[in-house]
């Protein structure tokens, strides 16, 4: 009798999860078919540095960068259920910010300042 129950809890779970799943990629289809989903999506994956190595000579920093690393390509790879709408964000974003691995304006200077970071610690020690 239990196994019955546990069976049917199982199916049940697994059909929560799909259908959770499917309005997941629904959610994110309806993102990404607008300009400004395809905007936001860019800007970031720029601030997630996917385009970028996640190397710093301080451990707990590179582990930091690579935490966000790591959430920028699960997001890149949800994309590749729409590649075409992957190719036009990148079209898109170039045209407005230039290279994919040059980040947006807004960020720029975040990032010389920890580079500047980097630099000084490299010549303290």
């Amino acid at each position: 009798m239990s196994n019955v129950k546990n069976n049917s809890d199982k199916n049940e779970f697994s059909t929560k999860t799909k259908s959770e799943a499917i309005l997941f990629t629904s959610d994110f289809k309806a993102v990404v078919n607008t300009p400004a989903g395809r905007r936001f999506l860019w800007r970031l994956l720029a601030e997630c540095g996917v385009h970028h190595s996640s190397f710093s000579i301080a451990d707990q920093q590179m582990a930091y960068r690579e935490g966000r690393r790591s959430i920028g390509l699960f997001v890149q790879s949800l994309f590749m259920q729409t590649p075409d709408l992957y190719l036009l964000m990148l079209k898109e974003g170039i045209n407005m910010h230039g290279s994919p691995t040059q980040p947006p304006s807004w960020q720029c200077m975040q990032q010389q300042d920890i580079d500047a970071e980097e630099f000084a610690y490299l010549h303290e020690n």
